[in-house]
């Protein structure tokens, strides 16, 4: 059995993200790296609604802080769509 399935995160099995959902992070942030093919497994399967992945040129983990004019950005593009 998986963690999930035993521990605190087994309310969330199964379950998909069904609001407006978008991803932000730096290309240089090492978290979107760790788990290969994670980020392509939110877009497919975890949201019903998504409207984009969006690497930051530059930015690491702290993109907000980093960048924070493109985020911005992104984010008034995500909240207008």
């Amino acid at each position: 059995t998986s963690a999930a399935e035993n521990g605190p995160l087994r309310l969330y099995a199964g379950k998909h993200i069904e609001v407006p959902a978008a991803f932000i992070a730096g290309d240089r942030d090492w978290g979107i790296y760790q788990t290969p093919g994670a980020l392509a497994a939110m877009a497919e399967r975890a949201c019903t609604d998504f409207r984009g992945q969006h690497l930051i040129s530059g930015a690491g983990h702290w993109v907000q802080q980093e960048k924070p004019g493109e985020v911005t950005d992104l984010l008034i593009q995500f909240l207008r769509s």
